[in-house]
């Protein structure tokens, strides 16, 4: 036979990206059914072969999960759920407090975050020109925004792992057929956590406003253990959202579940994740051109 030559191709070919007709995450059924299926070995060789006793974790328990690829769409959320499950029944199989973890997942979603984030800029470009059209010359603005520790992935704080909570709701739901997956797909929540360092840059190249003064603080924390408070904060924040999206039919049985799923996972949230959260207070005058 000949000798087969090494190939390299000349770039990536994601699959399509979006919430199409054509894109992953609305045709990507036979890939969650192999995550469905890979579930039993991958929690029986968990509970088999995992060795907690001698297990090597970095300071404050952390335990960190990586998925190296599941496309787009919402079959990662499912495949680290499954270990996460798995990992909580190990230890408490040990006698082990699963609460003493803290889970750090690492997801390729760079595009989705790219996406997010160039949004954002687009939002505050128009935000603080508007502004500037409104202050006078000697005037004051400030914001008071919420945001994340520089470099910190929103996946590495306790509000990511809200929004993952709420997805798997959902998830469940329309695989339930109580709502559709192609209404589940296409919903984008209007909300992103810049970094201190993206607000200043994004303030400066607007050129319309000089930072007076700027502080970051920790972003609320005790709230997240409080389920019942929690939940009420996250429905007062999302519910209209969701029932524009979906009907107000299932708006009761979702909170339910979404609060549900907190109280069973309290274990996830800790205090690191606590401090990536911040409030950025800034002050802005208007320069004078």
């Amino acid at each position: 036979m000949a000798a087969m030559e090494s190939k390299i191709l000349p770039g990536s070919y994601p699959m399509n990206g979006g919430d199409g007709k054509v894109s992953y995450a609305r045709n990507s059924q036979t890939q969650r059914r192999a995550v469905d299926d890979a579930k039993k070995i991958i929690s029986e060789a968990i509970a088999d072969l995992l060795d907690i006793e001698n297990l090597t974790l970095e300071s404050s328990n952390r335990f960190q999960i990586a998925d190296l690829g599941c496309a787009t769409g919402p079959n990662t959320f499912y495949a680290v759920e499954n270990i996460i499950e798995a990992v909580a029944n190990k230890y408490k199989t040990m006698h082990k407090n699963p609460q003493t973890l803290e889970y750090q997942v690492f997801f390729n979603a760079k595009e989705v975050a790219e996406a997010y984030s160039s949004q954002y800029k687009k939002d505050m470009e128009t935000f603080l020109n508007a502004r500037a059209q409104e202050l006078v010359g000697e005037g004051l603005m400030a914001l008071v925004l919420g945001g994340r520790q520089d470099g910190v992935p929103l996946c590495q704080t306790n509000m990511g792992k809200t929004y993952d909570f709420l997805g798997s709701c959902l998830f469940d739901m329309a695989t339930e057929g109580i709502i559709s997956k192609e209404k589940v797909e296409s919903l984008n929540l209007p909300q992103y956590y810049p970094s201190s360092s993206e607000i200043e840059e994004l303030i400066n190249i607007n050129g319309c406003f000089c930072i007076e003064k700027m502080e970051t603080f920790p972003g609320p924390g005790k709230h997240f253990y409080d389920v019942q408070m929690w939940s009420m904060i996250v429905r007062a924040g999302f519910e209209a959202i969701l029932q524009n999206h979906f009907g107000s039919e299932m708006v009761e049985d979702f909170f339910e579940r979404y609060a549900k799923k907190h109280a069973d996972n309290l274990f996830m949230f800790d205090g690191n994740d606590v401090q990536n959260l911040l409030q950025i207070n800034i002050v802005l005058k208007p320069k004078v051109c």
